[in-house]
């Protein structure tokens, strides 16, 4: 076991060393690995509030995206927010006020494309502008209610990314998922993650 940590830390050591390394500048534009064409794919866990459920609330998101060049690059991505449960109620002069249970899920998608600028060796920032989908789906013991409401609108995120190794990055990001919601997910989410690239 001693052997198998010893011989981890000293990878880990020679990967950071191998990053360390600056190319040379030859005055013409030159590509990095980073700044060649690849495609990457990532995992992220975002923070919404959520009316119906009350308070804040933590997500899976999946994404990915294709960067053509160090600046450059599309992405989609789509978020699952879990399942809220409410009490539903109504009234009628024949029976007062009745209640009953009530559930509602949320998912987003998006597609944006995105402008990258490097800050340092290792960090950089990014925007993104696109289009995103939201669906909502509601359903409640009560009168048998069910319903689907859809939406589409702008999508927009800032956020920076941190390079872990040659491939991973860690991504903190804020989204804003089309307009203003009056009920349930706000359009507002604040998530971190991990990408990985091709």
């Amino acid at each position: 076991m001693k052997n198998l940590l010893i011989s981890v830390l000293a990878s880990l050591s020679a990967i950071g060393a191998a990053q360390a390394q600056t190319t040379t500048d030859t005055g013409a534009a030159r590509l990095t690995a980073e700044a060649k064409p690849h495609a990457y794919v990532g995992l992220g866990l975002g923070v919404v509030s959520d009316t119906i459920a009350g308070g804040r609330r933590a997500n899976a998101k999946i994404f990915g995206g294709y960067e053509f060049n160090q600046n450059w690059g599309v992405e989609a991505g789509l978020a699952g927010f879990r399942t809220s449960e409410f009490t539903a109620w109504d009234w009628t002069p024949d029976t007062g006020y009745i209640f009953g249970q009530g559930q509602a899920k949320t998912t987003r998608a998006y597609l944006a494309g995105k402008y990258t600028v490097p800050i340092g060796e290792r960090l950089s920032a990014f925007g993104k502008f696109g289009l995103s989908y939201s669906q909502r789906k509601t359903s409640a013991e009560l009168r048998g209610w069910n319903f689907t409401d859809r939406d589409t609108g702008l999508y927009a995120g800032l956020g920076a990314q941190y390079k872990l190794t040659g491939n991973l990055d860690a991504v903190v990001e804020y989204e804003r998922y089309g307009k203003r919601k009056v009920s349930g997910p706000k359009a507002d989410v604040y998530s971190i993650g991990l990408k990985y690239g091709f």
